[in-house]
């Protein structure tokens, strides 16, 4: 398998202290349309041609965008992947958002959650947005950072529960597993990123 990952903005809702591109509120700014296409046309032709995902920040607080984003690349015959944290969960109308972004070609959601992200929502809240995604019919990825592996702090065995509970209410989602101190992934899900993955960035400068 051979894919590709996109991040659109850095802009987001959290500020969670394990994170890779350091989004948050202060980040503005996201991938102007025809730039978005572009870059997953170039590479699908160089033969990235199993996913894209689409990354952030948030990508949902720029809904609008999503919509044409997918329509853009709708004729691309790949799994399309939105990763999210999830906070739209409990708002009754992205269950029809999701709807619309099915119906365009969208495949799938990862929702992150782990201790760094229990700091700004709630389990219940992701629950809300894994029924919305399985109400319409999308394939369901939870992601959670662990700091080692033999889950010996207190933040892993947070983490632990989180997942516990979640488990023991939706038995067919796939889960992604990263430790941060060795890279390494718990291959245990439905998903999986591997090494022929091409990233594309967005720059903050870029005029939208």
């Amino acid at each position: 398998m051979s894919g590709i990952r996109i991040i659109v903005t850095y802009n987001c809702n959290f500020m969670c202290g394990n994170c890779r591109y350091k989004c948050g509120p202060y980040r503005k700014g996201i991938m102007e349309v025809n730039n978005f296409r572009n870059k997953i046309v170039k590479l699908y032709e160089d033969g990235y041609r199993d996913y894209i995902i689409i990354e952030g920040g948030e990508p949902f607080l720029y809904i609008g965008m999503i919509y044409k984003y997918l329509k853009k690349i709708k004729n691309i015959d790949a799994k399309k992947y939105i990763i999210t944290n999830g906070f739209w969960g409990d708002i009754e109308t992205y269950l029809y958002s999701l709807n619309e972004l099915k119906e365009i070609g969208l495949y799938g959601i990862i929702i992150e959650y782990d201790y760094f992200h229990s700091a700004f929502t709630d389990i219940s809240t992701i629950k809300g947005a894994i029924e919305k995604a399985l109400k319409n019919g999308l394939n369901v990825t939870l992601k959670s950072v662990f700091l080692t592996k033999d889950i010996s702090v207190k933040a892993d065995i947070l983490t632990f529960e989180f997942i516990k509970k979640i488990r023991e209410s939706y038995k067919n989602i796939g889960y992604i597993f990263e430790c941060v101190n060795t890279n390494e992934q718990n291959a245990l899900l439905k998903f999986k990123t591997n090494t022929k993955e091409k990233v594309i960035m967005y720059k903050d400068r870029e005029n939208i």
